[in-house]
């Protein structure tokens, strides 16, 4: 619900405008109220905003910074006034801000709109990140364009010689050879350089030099990578993600587990060590610690909660899975998941995720109301409930998608019809390139098949 609309409500404001820095504040302060409570009564935020905008991957929940996507929305308008000069909006800004320039040389002017002083501070953003995508290499200059892709940079880290300063990117090509001219390229640019241009597949001389945006695979803009770029530049600690095979192997565990979303929540608040066990609230409220409601025992730690406590150990016992496996204590809650996920089924795991939720809802019941639920009970609620969200999955249509059939189309008859595909062998070194001509009656005219060695990366090959 979060994402879904109170992110979305201030969607269209974002695009247009650059909102103060304290009203984005002001809105994910209401935003994180929300979450940890949706009452009257203001509750303990237990893990940070920041964390809360980390991927799911990452061991957040994917909310949005907001500053970073105003810059991104914003940056959208500037990607199309760049890449769209016939719209009508790219005109009116052109014949008062920048008539005899590109909006990348283009300057605030005088008494700006606001709308045009908010998409201008994001030129920053597009200038970092874009570069030309090699076409017939006669407009873009060596030493003075982004082309090479290197992120951050996109030009030669090898100096320039003073006559070459101008020089295009089309000098480097062999015409007798449609190739790289690597006697010139071996000549002046370091191995670095010479390394990255060489990957580059060679333009032709009837396609123009176009600028792309760097950070997708066809070089086409999109609000979603320009949001991870900006991430980097206002919220370096959001972007960072200093996962490690524990964390990231643990996220994967929890997330792809067919539970409820309201025991993937839990696991997610396990993992943090977000839930308020005894220990947990003496050390952010510093109180005195409460023991464990069953057998008065301190310290009331996720690890006492979940197996010390005779309660919790007579539920795993009851629950038939290995206690073996389930009482291998990993130091904390992210290892202790990891190692349970790794040796466990996939069902098994699920059941196992749905008991630490009634293990913590029965804690909960007993120390606020009163209510021992003992173990047996305590089984039996996380069997049925787990049963019941399964079938409640099967009857749904949305539950098990529909086989899609994937057939060959033919063509009008008269029209010859080419397929073509291309791969990557295991080595890295090779690719391969596949390509059939069939008719309407799908008789084939012709085929070929090559491989040849790697020059790009696959996602510029797509």
């Amino acid at each position: 619900m979060i994402k879904s609309v109170l992110q979305s409500i201030p969607t269209y404001a974002l695009s247009v405008f650059r909102l103060l820095d304290s009203l984005l504040n002001e809105i994910q302060s209401m935003i994180a109220l929300f979450f940890w409570d949706n009452k009257d009564k203001r509750k303990i935020h237990w893990i940070s905003w920041h964390q809360l905008c980390k991927s799911r991957k990452d061991g957040g929940l994917g909310f949005r910074q907001l500053r970073a996507f105003n810059s991104a929305l914003l940056a959208k308008q500037f990607w199309r006034l760049l890449t769209n000069p016939s719209s009508l909006i790219t005109q009116v800004l052109n014949a008062r801000y920048f008539p005899d320039s590109s909006p990348l040389y283009a300057r605030l002017g005088s008494r700006p709109s606001l709308t045009w002083r908010s998409i201008l501070s994001t030129k920053e953003i597009i200038q970092a990140n874009l570069r030309f995508r090699i076409g017939s290499a006669t407009s873009v200059k060596i030493w003075k364009d982004p082309w090479i892709p290197r992120p951050s940079l996109f030009k030669p880290i090898s100096p320039p010689p003073h006559e070459l300063e101008e020089a295009k990117v089309a000098a480097l090509n062999d015409p007798r050879t449609d190739d790289w001219d690597h006697s010139i390229i071996n000549s002046l640019f370091s191995p670095e350089d010479r390394e990255l241009i060489l990957k580059l597949p060679v333009g032709r001389v009837h396609q123009p030099d176009v600028i792309g945006w760097h950070y997708t695979a066809k070089g086409m803009f999109t609000v979603r990578s320009a949001y991870f770029v900006a991430l980097k530049v206002y919220h370096p600690a959001t972007s960072s993600n200093p996962c490690n095979l524990y964390s990231s192997g643990t996220w994967k565990f929890i997330w792809k587990a067919n539970v409820p979303p309201k025991v993937h929540l839990f696991a997610w608040k396990l993992v943090n060590k977000a839930l308020p066990s005894g220990a947990v609230l003496e050390k952010r409220m510093k109180i005195s610690q409460p023991p464990c409601s069953y057998c008065d025992t301190y310290p009331e730690c996720l690890l006492h909660v979940f197996l010390q406590c005779h309660i919790a150990r007579q539920t795993w016992v009851m629950s038939d899975l290995p206690w073996a496996i389930i009482s291998h204590w990993k130091d904390d809650p992210l290892r202790w998941l990891y190692h349970v996920g790794q040796s466990l089924q996939s069902e098994e795991f699920d059941f196992f995720l749905v008991i630490c939720w009634f293990l913590w809802w029965s804690r909960n019941q007993h120390c606020m109301k009163n209510k021992f639920v003992n173990p047996l009970q305590t089984i039996t609620s996380a069997r049925c409930f787990l049963e019941a969200y399964r079938e409640t999955i099967l009857r749904s249509p949305t539950g098990v998608p529909a086989p899609t059939n994937v057939t060959w189309r033919s063509p009008p008859n008269g029209v010859i019809k080419l397929n073509f595909d291309g791969a990557l062998f295991q080595n890295g070194a090779e690719v391969g390139v596949g390509v059939v001509a069939r008719d309407c009656q799908g008789d084939v005219w012709a085929w070929l098949s090559h491989r040849f060695p790697r020059r790009v990366e696959p996602e510029l090959a797509s």
